[in-house]
Parts: C-alpha cells; sequence; structure tokens
C-alpha cells in the first residue's frame, strides 16, 4: 500500500474514533490566489462549472470544493471538509483508494473511474471522476473532476419498455437537475425534463414529443450528431459522448451530451437518454482566455519593441520576434546563451549584466535605464530598458526586460547639443566650446603651454561688396577647411564670429612653434579660392599670445586680439604677438 493509501485510511479511521466530525482546523484551498494574468478567468470558471471541481490532499482530505457540489451532491463546503473514505460507498471504496494512490505516484489526468458518494439526503449517487496529480507553490494532491451519472435504468421496469412506460415512470427523469432527453430509435423525442427545457430552440406548451430531435435540439453547425450515428454509437458501446453548440431559445449554448442506450429484455436498444452538461461557461471562458492569448502574441510579434526573459543567471529563455525582424538576430541564437553574447553592445556590458543583477533581486519592481543593443550587421542602437523581474508568475519565472530603439532620439538629441556647441555655417566649434576647451586645457594640472592664434581675414569685406555675401559664406567655409588642414590634429579651429577665427594650440610653450603655425595659416588662406562667380583673394592677419597654467581665458583670447590689430598695422598678411612679445600669461 503506497504512502498516499496508508495516509488516507489512518485519517479516516481517527476521524472515525473521534466522532467523524469536519476537521477542526481546516484550510479551504483558495485557487484564485495563484498568481496568474488569468486569474478572473480561472475564477469564472470555477464558480460555474456545473461539474463538481474538488481538491484532495495527500491526506485524502477534502481542500476545495467548487459551488456545484451543492447542486450535486447536497451538501454545503464546510460540510465536505472531511476525509475522501467517509462519503465512498464500501463496496467501492478499495477501487477509489487504489485510483487515487496510483493517481498521486504519476503525472497526468488518470483514467475515469465510476464510484457510488454519498448523498446529503443518504441516498447514493453514482459520480464519473477523472483525478490529476498536482504539485506546486499553492497546494500539493489531486484535482478532481466528477460529473453524476443518470440511472434511468433502475428507474425504468424490468419487462420491454415502451413509450408509455418512460411517461408513466418519468419522475425519475423530471427530478434531477441533470437536463435529461429521452429519444427512441426513430431519434423521435419521447421525454423533455424541466433541466433540459432551456436547451431547446423554442417552447411551445412542452409540445416537443414525437419531434425529430435535432428540431428540437437544433444543433448549430453539424445536424448529423443527432442522426443515426447517435442510436449506433450508444448501441455498440453503451455509452458515447459528444460536445454541441445549440441555437436555444436564449442563445447559443455550448453542451456536452452523453448518449446512454437502454435495451429491453432481448438486448436490443429501445431508448436512447442524453444527459447534458452544460459547459457554456467553460467554453467562454477558455475562448476569452485564448482571445487574450492571441492579442499578445500579435502585440509582441508585431510591436517594435525588442522584449527578452532572461533567468536568475541572465539566460535568455525567451524572445520576442523583433530581435530578429529589428537586430537582425536569429531566436535560435539568442535563447539559450547570456544575454550579453548577441544584444548588448560590447562597451555595455558590464553596465547591463549589474543593472539585470539589481532588477533580478528587486521582484516585482519596475527599474528602467538606457544601454547599448548592437545588430548583427554590427549597428549601435540606443536603447531606453524597462525591466521588472516576476519569478513567481507562471510562464514568465524570470525578468522581463522590454527594449524600446530611442537611438532616433539619441541622435537628435546629439545634433541639438552639436549645433549648440558648432557654427551653423562652417561646422567649426563656435565661441562657447572654445572657452570650455580652453579652460579645461588652463586648468590641467601640467601643461608646456598653450598657444592662441587669433585670424582676422583681410579683404573679406571687398568679397562681400563685389561678389555678393553668398560667395562670401563660400569663402568662409573654404578657409575653415584649410586653416583645419594645416594644424594638429590635437588643436582646435573655433569661427568667433563674422570672418574671426580662434587657433587654439594645446601643448605649446615654444613661441617659435606658434609663429611656424601661424605662418602656415597665412600661406593657406592667401591662396586664391575659384567660387561660381570668379575667384576670390582674401589675406590672413594673426594675433599670437602664449598662455600657461591657471591663466585667465578671456584674457588670454583678448591679448591674442590686440596682437591681431598689430599685425594689420604692420601691413596685414602677417602674424604678431603681443606688446610684450612672446611673455607668458598665468
Amino acid at each position: 500500500m503506497s504512502r498516499f493509501l496508508q495516509r488516507c485510511v489512518a485519517l479516516a479511521a481517527e476521524e472515525t474514533t473521534q466522532g467523524g466530525g469536519p476537521a477542526a482546523e481546516l484550510t479551504w484551498v483558495t485557487f484564485t490566489s495563484h498568481p496568474s494574468p488569468h486569474t478572473g478567468l480561472e475564477a469564472l470558471v470555477l464558480a460555474s462549472a456545473p461539474a463538481v471541481i474538488a481538491a484532495v490532499d495527500e491526506t485524502g482530505t477534502f481542500r476545495y470544493m467548487s459551488a456545484a457540489a451543492q447542486a450535486v451532491l447536497g451538501y454545503t463546503q464546510r460540510e465536505l471538509g472531511r476525509n475522501v473514505v467517509e462519503f465512498v460507498h464500501p463496496d467501492d471504496l478499495e477501487a477509489a483508494l487504489v485510483s487515487m494512490a496510483g493517481t498521486a505516484d504519476r503525472i497526468g489526468p488518470a483514467e475515469p473511474i465510476t464510484l457510488r458518494f454519498l448523498h446529503a439526503n443518504g441516498d447514493w449517487i453514482r459520480l464519473e471522476l477523472v483525478a490529476s496529480s498536482v504539485s506546486d507553490e499553492v497546494f500539493t494532491g489531486l484535482v478532481v473532476v466528477a460529473q453524476p451519472i443518470q440511472e434511468l435504468a433502475a428507474a425504468l421496469p424490468s419487462h420491454p419498455v415502451s413509450r408509455d412506460d418512460i411517461s408513466r415512470d418519468g419522475a425519475a427523469i423530471d427530478d434531477t437537475p441533470v437536463p435529461c432527453i429521452v429519444v427512441d430509435r426513430q431519434l423521435a423525442v419521447v421525454r423533455v425534463n424541466g433541466a433540459a427545457a432551456r436547451y431547446l430552440r423554442d417552447v411551445v406548451d412542452g409540445a416537443v414529443a414525437g419531434r425529430p430531435v435535432v428540431e428540437v435540439l437544433a444543433p448549430v453547425n453539424d445536424p448529423s450528431v443527432f442522426g443515426p450515428s447517435l442510436i449506433e454509437h450508444s448501441s455498440r458501446d453503451g455509452r458515447w459522448a459528444i460536445e454541441t453548440e445549440l441555437q436555444c431559445h436564449d442563445g447559443k449554448r455550448a453542451v456536452i451530451w452523453t448518449a446512454s442506450a437502454q435495451r429491453d429484455r432481448a438486448g436490443a436498444t429501445s431508448f436512447v437518454v442524453l444527459s447534458g452538461l452544460d459547459v457554456t461557461a467553460q467554453r467562454d471562458a477558455e475562448s476569452a482566455l485564448r482571445a487574450s492569448e492571441e492579442r499578445f502574441r500579435a502585440l509582441v510579434a508585431n510591436t517594435n519593441d525588442v522584449v527578452v526573459v532572461v533567468d536568475d543567471r541572465q539566460i535568455v529563455t525567451y524572445a520576442s520576434p523583433s530581435v530578429q525582424r529589428i537586430l537582425g538576430w536569429p531566436l535560435d541564437d539568442v535563447v539559450g546563451h547570456p544575454i550579453e553574447r548577441y544584444l548588448i553592445h560590447p562597451d555595455d556590458v558590464e553596465l547591463c549584466t549589474n543593472r539585470i543583477h539589481e532588477v533580478i533581486t528587486q521582484p516585482n519592481e519596475t527599474n528602467r535605464f538606457e544601454i547599448r543593443f548592437h545588430s548583427a550587421q554590427g549597428v549601435e542602437r540606443h536603447m531606453e530598458i524597462t525591466a521588472v523581474a516576476l519569478p513567481d508568475v507562471p510562464g514568465v519565472h524570470g525578468t522581463v526586460i522590454t527594449a524600446h530603439d530611442i537611438t532616433e532620439r539619441h541622435e537628435r538629441e546629439a545634433e541639438l547639443e552639436r549645433r549648440s556647441l558648432h557654427d551653423a555655417l562652417t561646422g567649426l566649434p563656435n565661441r562657447t566650446l572654445l572657452f570650455d576647451r580652453l579652460a579645461q586645457t588652463l586648468h590641467r594640472r601640467q601643461t608646456t603651454g598653450v598657444a592662441i592664434l587669433f585670424v582676422d581675414l583681410d579683404g573679406f569685406k571687398s568679397v562681400n561688396d563685389n561678389l555678393g555675401h553668398d560667395v562670401g559664406d563660400q569663402v568662409l567655409i573654404e578657409v575653415a577647411r584649410r586653416m583645419v588642414t594645416v594644424v594638429r590634429e590635437a588643436d582646435t579651429v573655433a569661427r568667433l564670429a563674422g570672418d574671426e577665427f580662434v587657433i587654439l594650440c594645446d601643448e605649446v610653450g615654444d613661441p617659435e612653434l606658434a609663429a611656424e603655425l601661424a605662418d602656415r595659416v597665412v600661406a593657406a588662406v592667401s591662396e586664391p579660392i575659384v567660387t561660381e562667380r570668379g575667384e576670390a583673394v582674401v589675406g590672413a592677419s594673426v594675433g599670437i599670445s602664449m598662455a600657461g597654467q591657471n591663466a585667465d581665458p578671456e584674457l588670454a583670447v583678448r591679448v591674442a586680439d590686440q596682437a591681431m590689430y598689430r599685425a594689420k598695422r604692420c601691413g596685414k598678411g602677417t602674424y604678431s604677438f603681443s606688446e610684450d612679445e612672446t611673455s607668458v600669461l598665468g
């Protein structure tokens, strides 16, 4: 005897000794507390199911009973809070316990079993049960679905059955809460009980006797289910079940009909009894659940966001189709590997893994941060991440990461920042960026010195006056390009305003090096510039100031500006240092 069986019998014996009352500290399982996105639907199915749904723990004690228990068995839920063996007919007890023990030791539902169960009024009611083993964080034991089997054969006379017999002894049908319809071999209706009335196409003073059952029940899709095959299958197999959708007088309903053949003494089928189980609520709930899941799948499949689920080791357990559509990574490559292997930009791997680890340690809390992904083609994508750890949610059991592509926004922001710090015409750094870089350079702890070259164009007004301002713009763009080509890569060429430029030369403490650079600038600028309206010729006058550590940036540029005017007074097209020649500011 298995451990499950031993505990059932032992507890039953103990309760019998103590008077057999309900367990004093009975704890009912509340399945609606189970974490699930479809809790509402599950609760609806449990509450409306006409079949009895029960949960039996490892001791054999009822821990949950659906609302149908009172209608079918006559007990309240509290009255059922005892051991299973107290309700099963003594002759069926061994078969019940063996079946339950076998179900506890297997995965999935067991084979159906028919048992007699004690009704609250003292009668024995025959039930067909299907049990499944369950073990999770909410409950461990068996979940049992039970349906009553209408025993019409016992209520009918033992002699050959006639239509009059059915009419005379029909109380057995009329009194049951189970919808029942009796049909003869010609599939004509003999009797309909009150519970079955709602499933008829129309109700006219009960005038359904003698009409074909297919007209009375009116299946929506396949009328043949109530054709000759009904007699054939039920006669051959004894019982036969089929689910149909009926067009009832109050709308469409889904019903599982069980056909039981009633035989005469010769063994021939005299009548067939149809017993109905209304599963409309279950099917509606299932349909709503499927629709919800399809909507979710459609949203995930077509969203432009990347959705992945990772486990505690940051291994990807799910990746949405957008991973391949947007990033180009095959889903089979991504799933089963660490998230950083394919998706995360190499420079952001440490940041990403640290942030995801923080999320995992804070279940059910939403976290947001930005990192870079990279595509299969090596393209960098800036992503806004929303992450939440859902370790207890069925179907997830991990951390959900939703990545929204903000690359375009990031590029726009970078462009706006660039424009705020650069000259719109030439693309050179503007006054703001120049002084920022100069301040940083002058305040470094170690520097050999800085040379500031203030450049003003000679003859530029004449170009504007004679060739037009649009040509003047072309000249400024070309002058900027030439100056960039003659300075070092680390130097900064900035446009202050109009035709004034400043060149910042870091680590130039020797005035002679500054003078050589000024000569190159003058020579490059003085070369004729070909425009759409002819050649334009401008020159350059350059003022130089030398600045050391902690020098004032504004003063350093102002001194270079003054030196530039000295160069103009000396004949233009040359350079000049400040009045005290090569003295260093700062």
